[in-house]
């Protein structure tokens, strides 16, 4: 093994409900504003190619029949890198410091790099990985484009994705040609053959 590619959200960070808070402070809107604004947001990654931010502004205006404004998001991608760091799985920096002196690490997100960057910085995770491929570098998984930029001249037996969700992180995986792992927290796959529910199971599988 020389590369391990991980999933961001529900992988080395989990995605928790008082994120929507922060979407509800910055548009100054109800609980219900900032849901429709988060599901907005998983509709355009479902239609996208790769991200830019003037699109995905204007596809939610339009989604959701508002007159969001570019700084409105710009401060939204603000406070996601600053805020959205709090819910790290217990012993993932151990993990991240054993497997980082043995491989090279990666993040592989459907998100802005730059934000996700500002996230793992804050979260004092990001010293760990080589680099962080977002789906404004290339279109989102499972697209094959990221996993293929990052396996390189790698060979792909080389190559491992960890990532929770089977649709996105594992299937890119699999249409790839390199392994996978499930990161399966939330006990949501009992009967995935290839999987962990504990990021600390990595220091024994890896």
């Amino acid at each position: 093994m020389k590369k391990i590619i991980f999933d961001l959200d529900d992988t080395l960070m989990m995605f928790d409900n008082s994120y929507l808070s922060d979407y509800c402070n910055i548009i100054n809107g109800t609980y219900e504003d900032g849901l429709r604004l988060y599901k907005s947001i998983g509709r355009y990654e479902d239609d996208a190619g790769i991200y830019n931010k003037k699109e995905l502004l204007d596809f939610i205006n339009n989604d959701i029949n508002t007159n969001y404004t570019m700084k409105v998001f710009d401060d939204l991608l603000r406070v996601i890198g600053n805020n959205c760091i709090y819910f790290v799985p217990d012993g993932t920096k151990e993990v991240l410091e054993y497997l980082s002196n043995k491989y090279e690490l990666y993040v592989l997100t459907n998100w802005f790099s730059d934000c996700q960057s500002e996230r793992l910085r804050n979260a004092e995770l990001l010293k760990y990985f080589k680099e962080v491929v977002g789906a404004d570098m290339f279109k989102a998984k499972p697209n094959i484009d990221g996993y293929l930029y990052i396996i390189g001249n790698t060979n792909k037996e080389d190559v491992i994705m960890i990532g929770d969700n089977v649709d996105i992180d594992i299937k890119g995986a699999n249409d790839s040609g390199i392994k996978s792992i499930l990161a399966d927290y939330r006990n949501r796959y009992p009967d995935y053959d290839n999987r962990i529910t504990d990021i600390k199971e990595l220091m024994d599988i890896l």
